[in-house]
């Protein structure tokens, strides 16, 4: 298990932070990455990293935070920027605060089998057969903006050909969403 500070600045042209196994990471650190993520977890069979984002800036000019694995994404604060912000195709989603904010262009969803392609959407969740099994997504609060696409996009391949619904009550969004997004009163 690794805290990284509020005062902590951590800088890479590659992967920033990496989470392997059933490791953990709490962060309010400023955590930048060039063409590469910001904070990463694997998606192998047999790994549950934990990531729980507290507060701190991080950034991406790809996609900033990539979970994969089976075990969870926690963000209560922060601001995350990239190109898509986060990005899930696996493990237990949590978000109650922080500002995801996508700066990138729009474009089709693609299923990549070794990571991710960026979409422009702020936050995805990817339905794909993954080995961390299907995505558990929870939406309660936070502030969403994607600059060209989605707040929120909800994806799947022909792996499981099921795209994930109903797990958005609450939260800011500069655009509205996708109905089959909300969850039922």
């Amino acid at each position: 298990s690794v805290n990284l500070a509020e005062d902590l600045t951590i800088s890479s042209d590659k992967a920033a932070v990496v989470v392997w196994g059933t490791s953990s990471v709490t962060t309010s650190a400023t955590i930048t990455a060039g063409d590469s993520f910001a904070i990463a977890a694997n998606g192998s069979a047999g790994q549950a990293a934990d990531i729980t984002i507290l507060g701190g800036n991080i950034k991406s000019d790809t996609i900033a935070i990539y979970q994969p694995s089976a075990g969870s994404l926690t963000i209560k604060g922060g601001t995350i920027t990239g190109s898509t912000p986060v990005y899930v195709k696996s493990g237990k989603l949590t978000v109650t605060g922080g500002v995801l904010h996508a700066t990138g262009e729009k474009k089709p969803y693609q299923f990549y089998g070794n990571g991710a392609y960026t979409t422009g959407d702020a936050l995805v969740i990817d339905n794909c057969g993954y080995p961390g099994g299907t995505p558990v997504p929870s939406v309660t609060g936070g502030t969403f903006i994607s600059d060209n696409a989605s707040p929120i996009a909800s994806y799947t391949n022909e792996a499981t050909d099921k795209v994930l619904g109903g797990f958005v009550s609450d939260g800011t969004f500069n655009k509205e969403l996708e109905r089959f997004l909300c969850a039922k009163d």
